[in-house]
């Protein structure tokens, strides 16, 4: 002859299910949050710092002279940066990153007036 099991124990067994299904919902439902906001930080950081205009089609020669000029800075050729620095100056001067790099570039040449000029042109902007 079978056992019954106790008349309360079934209820225990059952809240034990309940409670098992919740935490692991739970748990799916945190990792997915996780993993989304995971994948949002990887969309955000690939954006360029600065988003080309469209619009300006004089935008993407001030981008080409300070790529130049970043990389005439990596050679070590601080005069021929200088150039395409205030080339892309004279395209956007209202670009703070073309001032902040020339105001650096100046300082590392010990022309401090003129660093002091872009860097507070840089600030202002």
């Amino acid at each position: 002859m079978r056992r019954r099991p106790p008349a309360g124990s079934r209820k225990i067994f059952l809240r034990r299910d309940a409670i098992i299904t919740k935490k692991i919902t739970l748990g799916v439902i945190v990792s997915l949050i996780l993993l989304s906001g995971v994948f949002f930080y990887k969309s955000i950081s690939r954006r360029p710092d600065r988003p080309v205009s469209v619009s300006s089609p004089l935008s993407f020669a001030e981008d080409n002279d300070l790529d130049s000029a970043r990389q005439y800075i990596l050679n070590g050729d601080y005069s021929r940066a200088v150039e395409h620095l205030n080339k892309a100056i004279a395209i956007n001067p209202r670009s703070y990153e073309e001032h902040l790099s020339l105001g650096e570039l100046y300082q590392r040449q010990g022309d401090y007036s003129r660093a002091v000029e872009h860097l507070d042109q840089s600030i202002a902007i």
